[in-house]
């Protein structure tokens, strides 16, 4: 029983704690595909994330989870700080673009309201050379002010 009692000690004292809840986030971060955008905006902090994922993976082998847990915040950190630059500057990206379409139409708009007022002032013309255009009398422009009945009443 003694002998029993000895190799499961032995063998409790050779299984390796689990790895910190910040190891297995920054694990995690590592390997998405948000990394591979925080690599192209800011690759010197994801460098730096890399080199904490080894220091906090060699902590946990040497069994000092205290600075494998710091290591891995430390990696954390810097991982989501590198992904958060990527997608501010994809957010700044669209905003840019945006910006431009929102100037395009205001273009068009301008430009629409501009025809527009041109063809008022042809409409006013040509109702002037045909005769005083909405006249009281004129058939068309009248109002409602001419002498003939309405069929709605």
């Amino acid at each position: 029983m003694a002998l029993l009692v000895l190799i499961m000690s032995a063998a409790a004292g050779c299984s390796h704690p689990p790895p910190p809840e910040s190891l297995v986030e920054l694990r995690r971060i590592a390997g998405s595909p948000a990394m591979d955008e925080g690599r192209e905006a800011a690759p010197d902090l994801v460098a730096e994330a890399q080199r904490s994922l080894q220091r906090a993976e060699a902590s946990l082998a040497a069994r000092d989870q205290a600075r494998a847990r710091w290591m891995a915040a430390l990696g954390t950190i810097q991982a989501r700080i590198a992904v958060a630059l990527a997608r501010q500057q994809a957010a700044e990206s669209r905003i840019a673009r945006s910006s431009q379409s929102l100037t395009e139409v205001e273009e068009d708009i301008n430009r629409y309201r501009s025809q527009r007022e041109d063809a008022l002032r042809e409409l006013e013309r040509l109702e002037e050379l045909r005769g005083g255009g909405g006249e009281e009398g004129d058939e068309e422009g009248d109002g409602g002010t001419s002498s003939q009945p309405d069929p709605a009443r």
